[in-house]
């Protein structure tokens, strides 16, 4: 209190401003100090003000459509998967057209494998519940998953040892070399996000295609798996969800909002709704294999998860 009654806040500033905080020193005053931060605002305020980066970032707005769609899951909160919608709805329409040609001009942004798979994995994730609020809306988010990951193959794919390549094999400026990436971090690396794309993919279409290169995908992990497993927390999570098995429910479309806000009593498993006009029961096939029919959908995910 004694410093503060002694410090008297820059002109201009708000009367209950005592920022920054002055420290009583031997060598520096407080009236010092006051003088040489005045000095200084004067100096800020005659500089121009940075501007606010126009970019947008695919990878980045993935990874939040991604997170909304959980969030809204878990938490039961269907405005979140609203927002979710909007968000992939501008990106596909700003990137689209881009991400699926053939050509890269300089005036196009660079898309790097990680901004394939993150979309990729936020389109699944909403084609998982956007039939609750949206009808018939999961093939529609399906088949532009699909999309992105054959022309992840044909722009990232190393055709001579398993993996794909950060950087897109045509581009303007090319890099002195093309890398992989395997590593997790606080983000995943492309390579592990497409370890599930494959398997989701291959779930939801049944295409021997995803299963292969699924297959072909682990390839890379095998001594990965033994000297850094926690460097590949993400990886080794895809594949053990696809080991224990992702889930695909088909039930009555009158009944599939009710079934989405069960989700939120349960733990976090891959589950994928599609809801159909002409049934009255509920089923669930894990991987391939279906279970009985159930009328509870309460019940069917008791067993699910007992």
């Amino acid at each position: 209190q004694s410093l503060l009654s002694r410090w008297k806040p820059i002109e201009g500033s708000d009367k209950n401003t005592f920022l920054p905080y002055l420290i009583e020193s031997s060598t520096v005053s407080i009236a010092q100090q006051i003088k040489i931060f005045s000095k200084l605002k004067n100096l800020a305020d005659s500089n121009p003000k940075g501007e606010i980066d126009p970019k947008r970032i695919v990878g980045a707005n993935a990874l939040l459509v991604r997170a909304l769609v959980d969030a809204s899951i878990a938490l039961d909160n269907q405005d979140w998967l609203k927002q979710a919608k909007v968000l992939e709805s501008w990106i596909s329409n700003s990137f689209q057209d881009h991400a699926l040609g053939q050509e890269i001009k300089e005036s196009m942004p660079l898309l790097f494998l990680e901004d394939y798979a993150y979309w990729a994995e936020a389109l699944l994730q909403l084609s998982a519940v956007s039939e609750s609020i949206q009808p018939e809306s999961a093939s529609s988010y399906l088949e532009q998953a699909e999309n992105l990951a054959e022309a992840m193959i044909l722009k990232f794919r190393d055709e001579t040892s398993p993996g794909f390549f950060v950087s897109p094999l045509k581009m303007e400026s090319h890099p002195p070399c093309r890398k992989k990436l395997w590593f997790d971090n606080a983000t995943p690396s492309g390579n592990s996000s497409l370890l599930r794309i494959f398997s989701t993919l291959h779930l939801l279409t049944g295409k021997q295609k995803w299963l292969t290169e699924l297959a072909e995908a682990k390839r890379a992990y095998t001594k990965l798996v033994e000297k850094a497993p926690d460097g590949i927390c993400y990886a080794l999570c895809s594949m053990t969800e696809d080991t224990i098995g992702l889930i695909h429910i088909t039930c009555p479309s009158s009944k599939i909002e009710t079934l989405a806000k069960l989700l939120a009593e349960f733990p976090y498993r891959p589950i994928f709704l599609k809801g159909v006009d002409d049934i009255d029961q509920f089923t669930a096939c894990v991987n391939n294999v279906c279970l009985k029919p159930l009328s509870d959908p309460t019940e069917l995910l008791v067993q699910l998860f007992k």
